[in-house]
């Protein structure tokens, strides 16, 4: 029992570690790494990109993501925009071709493509539009994506030579209610802790839904090869294999005008069905360290439940009872607060108890069903 107490408190503590770590990396201006020389090369002072939308049944949201685009500052010669259609059975070609039409009124440049009856899928999508991509950098867009007008310009100023993969900050969005403000100073800490990561250099995951990548760093980082049949994590994934297989540079970026906000699960079950399709990719990460840091997670999340039971029932000492969980706790409480300070979310922090408990709750649950449950790409089971 002992042994079993030491081996646990080792593990808290290492996680407490590290999750202090990623609240410092968060504290104040974050650019991550630093860049060193921080002159541009030839042809980066006028980055030109490729934003891809993939879509599945997404006519009710896509309008609202394209006029955000319409009204981009970035110069309209330096991007344009792919809306790739995978396999919607609603509007959503029709309506894409009536705004990408809209859009070329102000001059922009804008196409509508179709995934292959034999390869559906968010991947599939995003790969249709690579290849068709005209220019050397491929941003990515959720079609329910809410991109901040300066979104193009301020993600272009910050990508240099170097870097083959910049990821942004995302927003939930969806109302001011608890059930709305609960969620998203939950994922604050969740993005906190991805964007963190990129800084103690060893990036982990970020959102899709504003992440940038280079056309050729994809290529080399060989892209979704042999990931077909994921439905999700087209984002963590990507991330893994750039890193482990490339020389690329991968740098977070947490300027709040080079921000996306994006459709927050409205209830309870659209949340756990969302964190289900995120848990369930953990067992393809390419990276084994990953893996045994997923295992990790699960033992603390066990141990702070676990060892205050175990305590009340007299199998513990009533210390490891208390310290186990606190450990996290504070921890969790910096880098929240820290993440909440740089995404300006500040005046969520006092819902953060009801949050943490909540982690408690279903981070104990989803890794199982996410075992068991088939998972779908959201245009296929809406959350």
């Amino acid at each position: 029992m002992i042994l079993l107490l030491a081996l646990i408190l080792a593990i808290q503590c290492a996680y407490a570690l590290f999750v202090w770590r990623l609240g410092s990396a968060l504290d104040g201006s974050l650019r991550l790494p630093p860049r060193g020389n921080p002159a541009q090369g030839p042809g980066e002072e006028d980055l030109r990109v490729t934003v891809v939308v993939p879509a599945r049944n997404e006519a009710a949201a896509l309008p609202g993501t394209l006029r955000a685009l319409v009204v981009q500052s970035l110069p309209k010669e330096r991007w344009e925009v792919l809306v790739v259609d995978d396999g919607s059975t609603d509007a959503t070609a029709e309506v894409a071709q009536a705004h990408l039409a809209e859009l070329a009124t102000w001059g922009m440049s804008g196409r509508l493509l179709f995934t292959a009856s034999g390869a559906r899928g968010k991947k599939a999508a995003i790969l249709k539009g690579r290849q068709a991509a005209r220019h050397p950098w491929i941003a990515v867009l959720d079609a329910d994506s809410r991109p901040d007008p300066h979104y193009l310009e301020r993600m272009a100023a910050q990508a240099g030579v170097e870097d083959g993969l910049l990821a942004g900050p995302v927003f939930f969005e969806g109302g001011e209610g608890l059930w709305a403000r609960l969620v998203r100073l939950e994922y604050m800490g969740l993005l906190g802790a991805g964007l963190a990561s990129f800084g103690v250099g060893r990036p982990l995951f970020a959102s899709g839904a504003n992440l940038w990548w280079r056309a050729v760093a994809f290529d080399e980082a060989g892209g979704y090869t042999g990931l077909e049949h994921i439905a999700s994590a087209d984002d963590t994934l990507l991330i893994q294999r750039m890193r482990l297989r490339t020389r690329w540079r991968l740098a977070a970026v947490l300027d709040p005008r080079a921000s996306v906000g994006s459709r927050a699960p409205h209830t309870l079950a659209a949340f756990m069905r969302q964190r289900v399709r995120w848990t369930s990719t953990e067992l393809h990460m390419p990276d084994p360290l990953a893996l045994v840091a997923s295992l990790g997670l699960y033992l603390v999340f066990l141990a702070c439940v676990g060892a205050p039971l175990l305590a009340m029932a007299g199998l513990w000492p009533a210390w490891a009872g208390l310290l186990l969980p606190l450990l996290k706790l504070l921890a969790d409480a910096r880098l929240v607060a820290r993440a909440s300070a740089a995404f300006q979310g500040t005046a969520l922090l006092p819902l953060f108890p009801v949050v943490w408990l909540g982690q408690l709750a279903y981070g104990l649950c989803v890794p199982w069903v996410s075992l068991v449950r088939p998972v779908k790409w959201r245009g296929e089971a809406r959350p």
